[in-house]
């Protein structure tokens, strides 16, 4: 059953990543941002977009707010598809497979891995004129992370976490075996011993 719930959850993560893509079809224009602000082009892509006040010195942050972004969007996607189809678990050791996918301590590795910084641009501090309103300096960023490698990083891991429960619950069944094995031989030997006394 164990099995099942692993292909399950790696079916669904996989339709929620194509769903997504289809969601991000239509463009938002944002006044005071570039026109790609916010525009998911390709669909081989989870993307993420921000922003800071500030010049060419906020580049490194912005980078650093794209993978948190990121992060987050990857964690909005799993918490989303558990929610959704995996709440009313019973099982103790398919509620902790769930659990497990749900709580990736790697995920800041993965995407600082694999994530790329897509676009970014830098607009100036602009003051006001007649028609225009003052604006302060802004940097603009835009990162993409490949679908295909989430979808098999996300795969490789519930295969591992899978694995890791099947053989944490075979060692307590065993111990659980050997627990009774050991009781069964203590009443013989303590029926043996009663026997033998006067």
């Amino acid at each position: 059953m164990l099995e099942a719930i692993a292909i399950k959850l790696v079916s669904v993560f996989a339709g929620f990543l194509f769903e997504q893509a289809l969601m991000a079809g239509d463009k938002i224009q944002i006044e005071g941002a570039p026109a790609w602000y916010y525009e998911e082009k390709n669909p081989g892509y989870l993307y993420v977009f921000t922003y800071r006040d500030g010049g060419l010195e906020m580049l490194e942050p912005l980078q650093g707010d794209l993978c948190v972004k990121m992060e987050e969007r990857i964690q909005e996607i799993v918490d989303n598809v558990v929610y959704k189809n995996f709440r009313h678990l019973s099982d103790p050791a398919e509620k902790e497979l769930v659990r497990q996918f749900r709580h990736d301590r790697d995920l800041n590795l993965f995407v600082k891995s694999h994530i790329r910084i897509d676009r970014i641009t830098q607009e100036d501090e602009r003051d006001a004129g007649f028609i225009r309103q003052a604006r302060k300096a802004r940097v603009f960023g835009a990162a993409i992370l490949p679908k295909k490698a989430l979808l098999e990083y996300q795969t490789e891991r519930v295969n591992r976490l899978q694995q890791s429960i099947s053989k944490e619950r075979a060692r307590k069944g065993f111990e659980a075996l050997d627990r009774a094995f050991e009781d069964d031989e203590m009443d013989d030997v303590a029926r043996e011993l009663e026997a033998l006394s006067p």
